[in-house]
């Protein structure tokens, strides 16, 4: 293995933010992160059959145990990897929530006026938040 560049472009560090942002649990975005570096700064190849990145945990642990994820991530450019995470953070944190929460009141109150209920627009921002949690947590 040879590594190929040890810092990240905007437009990779926007592709593996986005795909972060698509996985279901924060260890699938870890696992997606990380094998896209090795994709983008190596030249392994970390393609499935497909032609997509393989970030299945089998393949991401195949090159964790063999030190090829430290090695590389030791390489790159911490500013780029915690742009990467501030990033993720950003986009999936309690500030999406609340932006998502205040978005469809104001959809409500358009569409409803005076007949809007704001305990179940509560309630909604409190099951988002605990899903949000939850999702972080596994």
């Amino acid at each position: 293995m040879n590594i190929t560049k040890n810092f990240l472009k905007m437009n990779e560090i926007n592709a593996i933010v986005n795909d972060m942002m698509n996985k279901e649990t924060y260890l699938q975005a870890i696992a997606s992160r990380d094998m896209m570096i090795l994709y983008f700064c190596t030249d392994l190849k970390v393609i499935d059959e497909n032609g997509m990145i393989d970030a299945t945990f089998e393949n991401y642990d195949k090159y964790k145990e063999d030190g090829t994820i430290n090695t590389v991530l030791s390489k790159i450019d911490e500013n780029d990897l915690f742009l990467i995470d501030e990033c993720y953070q950003h986009e999936t944190g309690l500030n999406i929530i609340i932006k998502e929460f205040l978005n469809d009141i104001n959809k409500k109150i358009d569409k409803y006026g005076k007949g809007f209920n704001l305990q179940k627009a509560f309630d909604k921002l409190k099951d988002n938040f605990d899903k949000e949690k939850n999702k972080n947590i596994n």
